[in-house]
């Protein structure tokens, strides 16, 4: 991949040759980390992405000998490095937006692609007042429907255009794939219920009980797009709650979910 074969060109320049590269498991910090060997022993490369003051350039440092986290002895190099178009892309993509700024309580953001860049399966306006937020999404694909998510606030979500089937587990605990036993019949974890927009028809527009949710920040869910996609309004209270995926029972952070699991949102996902 492009950043692991950057790393690896700048890696092949140094005195001390790797004799075995792979791709590790993400550092605590949101950083995305790469694991080789040298002489048997673990190198640790981190990629820091500065998510505090984007300001700032994101650099890169080599840790030499054991591991960091072993507190075994070591030496270290730093080098310099600056952030390209595409090492922010594959961060976006881990991340799983193409725009890594944080968020602020003043802030317009446009037009940014979440997923991966090429076959993005959303694309979002935002408009943040006081922490309050107004966002216009375009859905082009599903969520992911590998596990559910939360979210960082509460939500009322206005179907404007299309629609699609806003998912919820039926036990909180089990992935959207496991089957539980209700009303004395087996079935998969999930509670689909229809939504569709405010302009798909005339009766849709004095009758918004079929257009309008409302949802809390922690609970779970994810959203079933057709391929006709579908046009909403988002309307966000200020963020109290860390959002994530639920994968077991235990909760992901995005950085973590995407660097363990990856994007599905591919061209064939629908």
């Amino acid at each position: 991949m492009e950043l692991e074969n950057k790393i690896e060109t700048i890696v092949n320049k140094l005195k001390h040759k790797p004799n075995k590269i792979s791709w590790g498991r993400r550092c605590e910090d949101d950083r995305c980390c790469l694991h080789y060997y040298l002489n048997d022993k673990e190198v640790n490369v981190n990629i820091y992405l500065d998510t505090v003051n984007p300001r700032k350039k994101g650099y890169m440092t080599i840790w030499y000998g054991i591991h960091i986290q072993t507190c075994g002895l070591f030496k270290y190099d730093k080098i310099p490095f600056i952030i390209d178009s595409e090492i922010k892309k594959y961060i976006s993509a881990k991340k799983g937006s193409s725009n890594v700024k944080p968020f602020s309580n003043f802030q317009i953001r446009w037009g940014e692609k979440l997923g991966n860049q090429d076959c993005p399966y959303l694309k979002r306006w935002t408009f943040i007042f006081f922490g309050y937020s107004i966002r216009i999404h375009h859905w082009l694909k599903s969520d992911d429907k590998r596990y559910f998510h939360d979210h960082s606030s509460d939500l009322i979500s206005v179907v404007l255009k299309g629609k699609y089937r806003n998912v919820k587990p039926i036990d909180e605990s089990k992935n959207p794939d496991d089957y539980i036993v209700q009303d004395g019949v087996v079935t998969k974890n999930i509670c689909p219920y229809s939504v569709e927009g405010i302009f798909n028809s005339f009766s849709n527009f004095f009758n918004l009980k079929y257009s309008i949710w409302k949802s809390k920040a922690t609970e779970k869910h994810y959203l079933e797009i057709p391929k006709e996609g579908a046009w909403t309004l988002l309307l966000e209270g200020k963020p109290y709650h860390k959002w994530g995926f639920y994968v077991n029972g235990k909760k992901l952070r995005p950085y973590e979910y995407f660097h363990k699991f990856g994007i599905i949102q591919d061209k064939k996902y629908q």
